[in-house]
C-alpha cells in the first residue's frame, strides 16, 4: 500500500501568514529608521534652530508654504531613528525564517511505500532497519518520532495530511514488536479495546427488573391466588 502525507493546508496558511506580517513589520520599520525618521529629524531640528534664534513665527510659515514642512513637526531625534533601525533588523531574521519554512512546504511529503518510509529530500528508512517508535507525544502533540538505523523521521499530524499520518504510522507500527513502540501502545491496540467494549455493552441484554417492577408482578401474582380462594 502506498500513502503520501503531504503539508496539511492550515500549517501552511499559518506560516504564510506569520512571514507575510513579520515581513511588513520589518519593511515598514527599515523605511521609517532610514528614510521617514531622518527627514523628520532634519525638520525637527530646524524647527529648535529657528526657535532660538527667535525667528519662528517669522520664518517657519515661510518654510511651510516654500518646502512642504508640516506646521507642527514631530519631535524626532537620532534616538527614534535607531530604534526603527533596531527593531527592523531584530525581525529580519525571524521573517525570513518563516519565508523560508513556508517555502519549503510546497512538494514536503512523507510517503509510505511497501518496504520502508520515504520523503521528499530523499531519506529512506527501511521496516526491518527499524529501532524504535517514540510515541511519547502521540496522545497530545500528534507526534511520533521513528528511530532506525538510517537515522530518524519525525511524524506530525499537524504539520502533515492527518488522516494520511495516522495510516502511516498504523502501518509502521504492523512491522514492529510491542516492546518497539514506547510512550503508548499501538494504534491497533487501542482500536480493539473500543470494539470489545462496545461489543460488551451491545450483548448486554435486557436490564434487570427493578424492585417496582418486581411489587408489581407479585402483586398481580397475589391478587390471582385471592381470587381463586374466593372461588
Amino acid at each position: 500500500m502506498s500513502v503520501k502525507a503531504t503539508i496539511s493546508g492550515h500549517y501552511r496558511w499559518r506560516l504564510g501568514l506569520m512571514a507575510a506580517l513579520l515581513s511588513v513589520f520589518c519593511v515598514w520599520f527599515l523605511y521609517d529608521g532610514f528614510v521617514t525618521y531622518p527627514k523628520e529629524v532634519t525638520v525637527w531640528e530646524k524647527h529648535q534652530a529657528l526657535e532660538l534664534e527667535g525667528t519662528l513665527a517669522v520664518e517657519w510659515p515661510k518654510l511651510v508654504a516654500s518646502e512642504g514642512y508640516p506646521e507642527k513637526p514631530k519631535k524626532r531625534g537620532p534616538g527614534d531613528v535607531f530604534v526603527q533601525k533596531l527593531l527592523g533588523f531584530m525581525l529580519t531574521p525571524f521573517a525570513l525564517l518563516f519565508l523560508f519554512t513556508f517555502i519549503r512546504t510546497f512538494g514536503r511529503w512523507v510517503a509510505l511505500e511497501p518496504d520502508g518510509l520515504a520523503t521528499n529530500t530523499g531519506h529512506r528508512i527501511a521496516f526491518a532497519t527499524i529501532t524504535k517508535l517514540d510515541k511519547t507525544r502521540w496522545n497530545n502533540k500528534g507526534i511520533a518520532v521513528l528511530h532506525g538505523q538510517e537515522g530518524t523521521l519525525i511524524l506530525d499530524d499537524w504539520k502533515f495530511d492527518r488522516n494520511a499520518t495516522k495510516v502511516i504510522l498504523e502501518s509502521i507500527e504492523e512491522h514492529l514488536s510491542a516492546s518497539q513502540i514506547k510512550g503508548d501502545v499501538a494504534e491497533s491496540e487501542k482500536n480493539k479495546d473500543g470494539d470489545e467494549s462496545g461489543a460488551n455493552e451491545s450483548d448486554g441484554g435486557d436490564a434487570p427488573a427493578t424492585n417496582d417492577e418486581q411489587v408489581e408482578e407479585n402483586g398481580e401474582v397475589e391478587s390471582d391466588d385471592s381470587t381463586k380462594d374466593e372461588a
